[in-house]
């Protein structure tokens, strides 16, 4: 990155994910060295292709995670919590919404093991990878707000996991 026109913007203050330093890179007029090519340009596009599907994977075996660290956290709290004499869990609005949460994760956590079971098979990956990362993310979002949901206030605070989680 240490070449003549290439500049790095601040970096990108994020909601979430913030060790993993993101932002703008601006390119002005660049030359790149023929050392620094990983490959002839178009000679091998779906070599790149197949590495982004490992990155997807993998980030879809994290946000699986979220997912069920959220689902696991309401399901304790909401066991936990005395509302009325009884727990809340016991409330069938309740048991709806962790049933939706519990479901959702579960089939997060099937789509993102079929796509790394295919990567380290070998087998094509591309589009089960992309599938896994889109739909564990927005799993993870989803039961992470609703489990703060379940958590009223206390979900927002910080310090609580479900409020990291969402975060």
């Amino acid at each position: 990155m240490n070449l003549p026109g290439v500049t790095k913007g601040p970096p990108t203050n994020k909601l979430g994910q913030r060790p993993l330093n993101q932002g703008e890179i601006f390119f002005d007029n660049v030359r790149i060295p023929a050392h620094y090519m990983l490959s002839q340009p178009s000679a091998d596009e779906d070599g790149g292709n197949e590495g982004l599907a490992g990155a997807n994977a993998g980030m879809s075996s994290m946000f699986s995670g979220v997912a069920r660290a959220a689902f696991e956290e309401a399901l304790a709290y909401t066991q936990s919590r005395i509302q009325g004499g009884v727990p809340i869990s016991s409330h069938q609005v309740v048991q709806k919404k962790l049933f939706d949460m519990f479901m959702r994760v579960q089939a997060a956590r099937a789509l993102s093991r079929k796509a790394n079971q295919r990567l380290l098979s070998g087998l094509p990956t591309q589009q089960y990878s992309i599938a896994a990362k889109v739909f564990a993310t927005r799993t993870a979002f989803d039961v992470a707000s609703d489990a703060s949901e379940l958590f009223g206030a206390m979900g927002m605070v910080k310090g609580v996991l479900v409020e990291a989680l969402l975060r």
